[in-house]
């Protein structure tokens, strides 16, 4: 009988899988992409609404800059576009410890990405901005993640706990205020 049950459980998962939305979508194709924002921005308007305990290492998702303000579909292509930048920079969650790319990095291209993407931010001091940019990854890196942790659902124990700690080490580095 326990077979019978793990058979049965087995493939009611694979068939959850299979009828997925995204299941179908080649990753990375235009379609796929913009499923990906779409969800992204979805999250973001929910956790503005009513913010999570667990959004960070901290507790609560908790924004405390003008990037708060920032429409979340502009946070969503921030999240992708900084998550392209560190894949093609090498970091792999199943490999971090080799592969981190450094905050100084992260922070050099958020700058830069803000700059061209946000009226706002280019009129904000120097100290303001190192502030936005330092939440912006937090939370763009954590967005990115409950991303595709709602499109895939198929994350191993060893991703969480990269994940977790790459989030630690994202919140130490980040300037406190």
């Amino acid at each position: 009988m326990t077979k019978k049950l793990a058979l049965m459980l087995s493939l009611t998962t694979a068939l959850t899988i299979c009828l997925e939305p995204s299941f179908a979508q080649e990753k990375g194709t235009p379609a796929y992409v913009e499923k990906v924002k779409v969800t992204l921005a979805a999250i973001a308007s929910e956790e503005d609404k009513a913010p999570s305990k667990n959004w960070l290492p901290t507790g609560k998702r908790d924004l405390k800059t003008a990037y708060r303000a920032t429409a979340n579909m502009e946070k969503a292509n921030f999240a992708l576009d900084l998550q392209d930048f560190v894949n093609n920079a090498g970091e792999k969650l199943d490999n971090l410890a080799g592969t981190y790319v450094p905050y100084s990095k992260r922070k050099s291209f958020s700058e830069s990405w803000w700059l061209r993407h946000s009226s706002v931010y280019t009129k904000l001091s120097a100290p303001e901005r190192e502030k936005w940019v330092d939440e912006a990854i937090l939370d763009a890196t954590q967005l990115r993640w409950q991303g595709l942790k709602r499109l895939n659902a198929s994350y191993s124990a060893s991703h969480v706990m990269a994940h977790d700690g790459l989030m630690v080490q994202l919140y130490k580095k980040q300037d406190k205020y």
